[in-house]
């Protein structure tokens, strides 16, 4: 338990196995689908777009090509809880 007045504990990034064809655009905005309860392609661009710089911050130096752009199937990424 969780003593009185302590901070919350933010939860831990979930992963993501990147697989061909993938972009962290889109997997960004299938996860932020998913977790809010929408059909993926349907979050406007505007929601994403903030949550996809996050996603992109938390991976920068764990992928392999150092370029956002450029993700390689076999990759795990962290995904940022929503909202935090």
């Amino acid at each position: 338990s969780v003593p009185a007045g302590a901070p919350p504990t933010p939860p831990a990034p979930t992963t993501y196995l990147i697989t061909a064809g993938d972009n962290l655009w889109n997997v960004a905005a299938t996860h932020l689908a998913g977790v809010t309860g929408r059909p993926a392609g349907s979050v406007p661009d505007a929601e994403v777009t903030p949550y996809w710089q996050r996603v992109c911050d938390l991976n920068r130096s764990r992928l392999r090509s150092g370029d956002v752009n450029l993700v390689f199937p076999g990759e795990q990424i962290g995904l940022p809880p929503i909202g935090a």
